[in-house]
């Protein structure tokens, strides 16, 4: 068995996100104008489902706000499967609109300035396949704060700031949120993050495939895939 990964290409890049962010042909989004309002935000990305965590994680938001936390949480995403749970904790909550928001529809342009402005992405998720949110946000040099499952580790390594339960991902929050050793560490391990381009890793899988159909090698545990923290991808 060999495990082949994704390619990725970032939505835009940064140093085009810098160029892009003028006066553009159509209005923006709503969400746009809201978010360009929030001092800070921590982001959420993806469908709305059980698996992606929005209840606890809104639940320690709620605890934190009324304890004082000024920043806000933004989740982005469409309603999934089995959503009924997770939507009426968002628009069922005392901050919904407020400090709580919820927006789909947004194209790549936008999702990149969500996540170029986001304090730290949240990644709740109980288990994914890649998880390509990680990604997005670290390349934008975007802190991770993610549920510690082996994907997480698998992608991100020690780029992610990891949490257990609701008392570690509160930490996390707070680490960010003191602007002290531990929210540079995280700004450090978040980017500028490179991961193989689809056109640069495709080509390796199958010259690695066509030397084991030749009897050149065996089958290796993985294709490498290049990722670190010292390149910019660009598309």
């Amino acid at each position: 068995m060999m495990t082949a990964y994704n390619g990725f290409e970032p939505l835009v890049c940064a140093s085009r996100l810098d160029r892009l962010t003028g006066p553009r042909q159509l209005p923006d989004n709503p969400a746009i104008e809201i978010v360009r309002g929030m001092e800070r935000y921590y982001l959420m990305v993806g469908s709305i489902e059980p698996k992606k965590g929005h209840r606890p994680v809104i639940q320690c938001f709620e605890d934190m706000w009324q304890a004082g936390l000024e920043s806000n949480l933004v989740i982005i995403g469409r309603k999934g499967w089995l959503e009924q749970d997770a939507v009426r904790a968002i628009e069922e909550s005392s901050f919904y609109q407020r400090k709580l928001f919820w927006f789909s529809g947004l194209d790549d342009f936008e999702l990149g300035q969500m996540y170029s402005g986001a304090r730290a992405l949240v990644f709740a998720s109980l288990g994914e396949g890649f998880g390509i949110p990680m990604i997005e946000a670290a390349s934008y040099g975007t802190p991770v704060i993610a549920y510690d499952t082996p994907i997480v580790r698998e992608i991100l390594g020690d780029a992610a700031r990891t949490f257990a339960d609701a008392r570690g991902f509160v930490e996390r929050i707070v680490e960010i949120e003191q602007d002290g050793p531990h929210a540079a560490a995280a700004a450090r391990c978040s980017g500028p993050w490179a991961w193989s381009p689809w056109e640069h890793y495709t080509p390796r899988v199958f010259d690695t495939l066509r030397a084991f159909f030749e009897g050149q090698s065996p089958l290796p545990e993985a294709v490498p895939r290049f990722h670190h923290t010292s390149v910019e991808v660009n598309r």
